[in-house]
């Protein structure tokens, strides 16, 4: 019984942190369980994650653009790798 208390001891300070650390946001955290099985039930988890902004430093303008303005293969890398569009990326 004492393996049982450790682990359900370790699930009620583990679950927080994970939801934490996946921006996840609810109301409160219950752990139970029996020696074969452990549960932790989450009440009134958020249905979806809340949408976050990155800011992403790209190559310098004149490495990114060329003479006429246009996009260099160095300038286009960023958005291509990063699956944005270019109007995501003040272009």
């Amino acid at each position: 019984m004492a393996d049982l208390a450790s682990a359900l001891e370790q699930l009620q300070a583990m679950a927080p942190e994970l939801l934490a650390a996946n921006r996840l946001a609810y109301e409160s955290v219950r752990v139970i369980g029996t020696p074969r099985r452990q549960t932790v039930l989450v009440y009134g988890l958020v249905p979806r994650q809340p949408d976050r902004s990155l800011d992403v430093q790209g190559p310098p303008g004149k490495v990114a653009f060329d003479a006429e303005g246009n996009l260099t293969r160095a300038g286009q890398a960023l958005p291509r790798d990063r699956a944005y569009r270019s109007k995501h990326c003040g272009l």
